[in-house]
């Protein structure tokens, strides 16, 4: 859960996962914006992890 921009964050979070679980494939982040007291926009980002073949992690 991230209580600024979420893009700002989002390659350190990816990276982390990876790190930390080796052998997950897809990550899935429901994404809320919080406007004031209000939720106004909710939605899910899929990333799905693959090794190119130099065996670099990429992500989509």
């Amino acid at each position: 859960m991230f209580s600024s921009s979420y893009e700002r964050h989002l390659s350190t979070f990816i990276e982390r996962t990876k790190k930390k679980h080796p052998d997950v494939d897809v990550i899935e982040c429901m994404v809320v914006e919080n406007h004031g007291q209000t939720f106004q926009k909710e939605y899910v980002d899929i990333f799905t992890f693959w090794k190119a073949a130099d065996e670099v992690l990429a992500v989509v």
